[in-house]
């Protein structure tokens, strides 16, 4: 075993327990000021963070050891989702311009602060507490498999490993069709695995990890804002709306129409050719909001999550290509379809 082989597998570790640490630090923050939904952001950026190195290390790690922390991991996660949407749903529709109906922004808020409670009791509670236990012991305690526990670990090892996890997402890119909403999001997982794990171990990979990290930026931006509209979609047909004044639920019309054009509009960007909406789009923004407030949309415009972003209208380069004038790094066009929502991507 050279000596350079088990330096390389310190650092390994020790990106892993550097960020077992932030988890348990952003989890702190929570718990201190859970009212502050940046401190709920930042707690499943690190979460997701630490799974998507726990994922990295997979081939050299315990298999069961490495199974386990991947899936605490997930189901702590998972449960802090709907909390998330809640709190971005509400920050969108108080920067609706005009100023929305004061009973929208309070159903909101309400909706938000009971996920809140129940998101911080269950984080407390003894069953996430064993799974966030299990997670921080796999990623402190990393228990190798025989061979790299005797032999080491080669930066050559590590480099082949992302460019391995790049080309797969890359293809997986390639391939997607947007109008698959499961698919779309799970590819805009794996660009933030890529960006993670290129930030995590960058003293362990060549120049060009730095190139792919900020080209999976652009798809994670691209696809993140078509799946934050659907999210949205999503949120608001199962809006409570009974007791809401005529005003709010013309918002929630007008938040529910401009959610499925940018749906519609970006598929057809990207070569989809049906688009999102169709002949039931109209009947469901009724049934959300009623007739009266539906037929009020329209009268006095609503500009939902001002001001709009774009997304990419076509496909990134390829690897090694720059991006062109007049677009962002990964493809991403300054000409895409208006985005409904003011911060795209949840996380």
């Amino acid at each position: 075993m050279s000596k350079e082989r088990i330096v390389i597998k310190h650092r390994v570790e020790a990106v892993l327990a550097e960020a077992a640490d932030e988890v348990e630090l952003r989890l702190a923050a929570f718990f201190d000021d859970p009212e502050d939904p940046e401190t709920m952001h930042k707690l499943r950026v690190s979460i997701r963070t630490l799974r998507s190195l726990v994922r990295f290390v997979a081939p050299w790690q315990n298999a069961k050891q490495n199974r386990r922390a991947d899936q605490a991991l997930r189901d702590v996660v998972r449960e802090t989702s709907r909390l998330r949407e809640l709190d971005v749903l509400e920050d969108q529709v108080r920067r609706m311009e005009p100023a929305p109906a004061p009973d929208l922004v309070e159903t909101c808020a309400s909706a938000a602060e009971a996920e809140r409670a129940r998101v911080a009791d269950l984080l407390r509670g003894d069953a996430s507490q064993k799974l966030l236990m299990r997670a921080r012991c796999a990623t402190r305690c990393l228990r190798w498999r025989r061979n790299y526990a005797m032999e080491g670990l080669a930066r050559e090892q590590v480099q082949q490993r992302f460019d391995e996890i790049l080309d797969a997402q890359n293809a997986r890119y390639e391939a997607l069709d947007r109008a698959d909403g499961g698919n779309t999001h799970d590819v805009r997982k794996r660009a933030k695995e890529v960006r993670y794990a290129a930030a995590r171990f960058r003293k362990l990979l060549d120049d060009s990890a730095a190139d792919a990290a900020e080209r999976m930026k652009g798809v994670q931006d691209e696809l993140g804002a078509l799946c934050d509209a659907r999210v949205n979609v999503d949120l608001l047909s199962t809006f409570p709306i009974e007791g809401l004044s005529i005003r709010a639920r013309r918002n929630l019309a007008e938040a529910l129409a401009a959610n499925y054009a940018f749906i519609d509009d970006a598929l057809l960007e990207s070569g989809v050719e049906q688009g999102a909406a169709d002949e039931g789009v109209e009947e469901e923004v009724e049934a959300v909001a009623g007739e009266e407030a539906v037929d009020a949309v329209g009268e006095e415009a609503v500009v939902w999550g001002a001001p709009a972003a774009s997304v990419p209208a076509a496909k990134p380069p390829a690897a090694s290509a720059p991006a062109a004038d007049g677009a962002l790094a990964g493809g991403v066009s300054a000409d895409g379809p208006a985005h409904p929502l003011a911060s795209p991507n949840r996380d």
